[in-house]
Parts: C-alpha cells; structure tokens; sequence
C-alpha cells in the first residue's frame, strides 16, 4: 500500500503514465481512500494545465546552445545535486507552538 509520502514522490509518474501497472494500481488504491491526497492530485493536475497554457519561447541555435552551456555550468557547481536536496515537504519549518513576539 502506498503511504502519503510515497504518493507525494509519485504523483508526476502517475500523471505522466510512467508507472508500473502494480505501482499504478496502489496509487489508485490510496487515492480512493485518501481526501488529502486526492485533493493533491487535483492541485498537480492543475499546475499541469496552466503550466501546458505557457507559451515556450522559441531560441535559436546559438540561444539554445548558450543556455546549455549556462546549465551545464550551474550543474557543474554542485547546484543540481539531487543528493543533497531534500524533499520540498521536509524543508518546511515546523510550528513551534510559541506565540509571535
């Protein structure tokens, strides 16, 4: 059975398709039995929309291969370190329960 969590790290899979058909039928599972998690589902779904509504720009050769290169580069610092990023949901601060000063 698929967790929340687990659903939240394959929901971009699931949308696009991408999954196993076991894989598959435990999102479905979860999502018939989880509001939270539907209702996540319907946010992604959305953001899909409006994020496929954006005009792409068009570049040239030369543009393209310069933003290729400026990517490559940042990759190259050690900014697309996959390993070193935590999920979004764990950066969030938690509450502290103490009142604002």
């Amino acid at each position: 059975m698929v967790t929340c969590r687990e659903l939240v790290e394959l929901v971009t899979d699931y949308l696009d398709g991408a999954l196993p058909p076991d894989r598959h039928a435990e999102v479905v599972a979860h999502l018939e039995e989880c509001e939270d998690c539907l209702r996540y589902l319907a946010q992604m779904q959305a953001t899909q929309r409006v994020v496929a509504a954006v005009p792409t720009a068009t570049l040239t050769p030369e543009q393209r291969t310069d933003a290729v290169e400026v990517f490559r580069a940042w990759c190259a610092a050690g900014h697309a370190s996959v390993e070193r990023r935590r999920p979004w949901w764990r950066r969030l601060r938690r509450p502290t329960g103490r009142m604002p000063s």
